[in-house]
């Protein structure tokens, strides 16, 4: 069996699909595996470029957790923000005139990690989570990449926006633009036993 990508989901379902006696292979695109989880190893305090945090409702992953034996610890929000940029880092503060910042005059101000909200909180038409089954928002079906355009997302954005962690970006394109190398194969070792849901 083959999965692609060696980011959580692949790397779970892998572990997964082997708990239940199938031979796995995942490939990967990039010379490291995590995909969004992603430490940056050579930085003083070995800052997280990727997915840093998580909720108490993400049951399943606070059980693989345990169950793996990765500690947890509760978010300090005293900790000060590092931005890497296009293998720049920087602090806050320094992020509007910073060279790395090609984002429009407009957008220039806004912090990578605020961008998706700075386009998707204005004018959500959707009052709850149900409310995209119905079929006046059916309009509203389309890639997220699309929806950002037009609502006047630079090209900057969309990119800061597609790696920056809690982005959730997608579109249809994300996997041929991101995977233009040759897929290398990564060898996942699972362990004897498997989450209960």
């Amino acid at each position: 069996m083959l999965v692609l990508g060696d980011g959580l989901s692949g790397l779970y379902t892998a572990w997964l699909l082997e708990a239940a006696g199938v031979s796995v292979t995942v490939l990967e695109a990039r010379d490291r595996v995590g995909d969004r989880v992603y430490t940056l190893e050579d930085l003083p305090g070995k800052p997280e470029a990727g997915g840093q945090g998580f909720s108490e409702k993400y049951k399943r992953l606070l059980t693989l957790a345990q169950i793996l034996g990765v500690q947890t610890e509760p978010v300090k929000p005293d900790r000060e923000l590092l931005l890497n940029v296009k293998g720049e880092s920087m602090l806050p503060p320094d992020w509007k005139n910073a060279a790395v910042n090609q984002l429009t005059e407009r957008e220039r101000s806004i912090m990578p990690l605020g961008l998706m909200r700075h386009y998707l909180r204005p004018d959500n038409p959707l009052k709850d989570a149900k409310a995209w089954t119905s079929p006046q928002y059916f309009n509203l079906d389309i890639s997220l990449e699309k929806y950002l355009r037009t609502k006047g997302a630079s090209p900057e954005a969309l990119r800061l926006m597609n790696v920056y962690p809690f982005s959730g970006m997608t579109s249809d394109r994300k996997f041929l633009i991101k995977t233009p190398c040759i897929l290398k194969a990564v060898t996942v070792t699972c362990p004897n036993r498997w989450p209960t849901h």
